[in-house]
């Protein structure tokens, strides 16, 4: 990689999911964050950059328009992520 760890947010999708994937990712140097629900991995995009965000095809409580609008949106540090639907 290019010297700085990699760090990849997992929203919304069930932990069950989270931990098979997770192993694989860390064992790629990726720092990996797991939240239960897209609206928080909005939350925590806003305050940590995250090079890849990894959503659930379909939020409960937002759309998927919207959480991924809400990522975009401002001066979030995530806000050029590359994002996921799973």
């Amino acid at each position: 990689m290019n010297g700085k760890e990699q760090r990849v947010l997992a929203a919304g999708i069930e932990r069950s999911a989270f931990e098979s994937l997770a192993p694989v990712l860390r064992r790629d140097a990726l720092e990996v964050d797991w939240v239960a629900t897209p609206e928080a991995g909005v939350e925590l995009a806003a305050k940590r950059k995250y090079d890849v965000i990894l959503l659930d095809a379909e939020p409960v409580d937002w759309s998927l328009e919207k959480v991924v609008g809400n990522v975009r949106a401002g001066v979030s540090p995530s806000r050029n992520a590359a994002i996921m639907v799973l």
